[in-house]
């Protein structure tokens, strides 16, 4: 999974999302103002470059043990 565009229609709800990926994610929820929970498997041992970057409501976030590099500006809002 390498990015996300959230439609209109998802701009209205609230979201909490469950990532079991074994590859690093760059970039995959930028600017989405609406990602509110982030739930990440184990087996990730990277998060990339502006993962999150922008996710101004973002308010929990599980990283497992397995995450061993974040990239730069990944929860930046």
């Amino acid at each position: 999974l390498l990015s996300f565009t959230a439609g209109t229609a998802a701009a209205a709800f609230g979201f909490s999302v469950a990532l079991k990926v074994k590859q690093s994610v760059v970039a995959v929820f930028k600017n989405f103002d609406n990602l509110e929970e982030v739930e990440i498997g184990e087996g990730l041992q990277k998060i990339g470059d502006e993962a999150f970057y922008g996710c101004s409501n973002l308010k929990k976030i599980t990283i497992p043990a397995s995450v061993n590099s974040i990239g730069k500006s990944c929860f930046e809002t």
